[in-house]
């Protein structure tokens, strides 16, 4: 009975014992084939030896600077593991950036140190979301508008639209909005009159629905908003 038992324990130790030659010889292999090469060719093949065989141990033979800071980072978006990105030292604000994104969370956004990284890390995550609330902490105030607005598109929710600050920026997201909702009444939140007209024309013509043209207050935009839809229902019913 001790004899089987032994037996079967030598039997595990020696299949382990081959996994790890095995996998030594395969490491060794590695490293003589990047060793045949020369400067930036040599320090890929072990960014991309770590990356496929998942082992830092590689990047740690990487020479230059950037592409050695780079590999641990891509290694650490490519395990989600942002404490991973604390050794990445010139890449680490974008490896923090790419790895909250992934996940969605924003306390990994709040580790950022480079406005830049933080402006799209906040962004980002507010699209994917659906949810305007990351938008506040968008520190330039174009990348605030864009982030409003690409919530806005991306929940066809006018709602993020009024929190755009530039008004031209505002309308436009409202247009898109309204038309991707096929609703007129969405358009009375753009804040300048001609943008409004305008918004009008546009969802009549995306719906086909020439009673909404008679919204429009400005005599040439409304007669061509309705002669663009009839002539477009003559073509279709031709």
């Amino acid at each position: 009975m001790k004899g089987g038992i032994i037996l079967k324990l030598l039997i595990v130790v020696s299949a382990i014992v081959l996994l790890i030659l095995a996998g030594c010889s395969l490491t060794g292999q590695v490293i003589k084939t990047c060793e045949s090469l020369e400067g930036a060719d040599k320090d890929m093949c072990y960014v991309d030896s770590a990356l496929v065989n998942n082992d830092i141990g590689f990047c740690s033979k990487v020479e230059g600077k950037e592409l050695h800071d780079g590999c641990i980072a891509k290694l650490a978006i490519k395990q989600k593991n942002y404490k991973l990105c604390d050794q990445s030292a010139s890449s680490i604000n974008w490896c923090y950036a790419e790895i909250a994104i992934a996940n969605n969370d924003l306390l990994i956004c709040n580790r950022i140190t480079k406005q830049y990284w933080s402006d799209i890390c906040y962004k980002r995550i507010a699209e994917n979301t659906k949810n305007s609330a990351p938008c506040a902490l968008v520190q330039h105030d174009g990348d605030r508008d864009e982030c409003y607005k690409l919530v806005a598109f991306a929940a066809n929710d006018a709602d993020s639209c009024d929190e755009i600050a530039d008004d031209s920026t505002a309308d436009y997201c409202v247009w898109k909005v309204a038309v991707a909702l096929g609703n007129p009444d969405t358009c009375e939140k753009t804040r300048d009159f001609l943008n409004r007209n305008v918004c009008y024309k546009k969802v009549a013509q995306a719906t086909a629905d020439t009673e909404i043209c008679s919204r429009i207050e400005i005599d040439l935009i409304r007669n061509t908003c309705i002669k663009n839809i009839e002539e477009d229902l003559n073509l279709t019913a031709s």
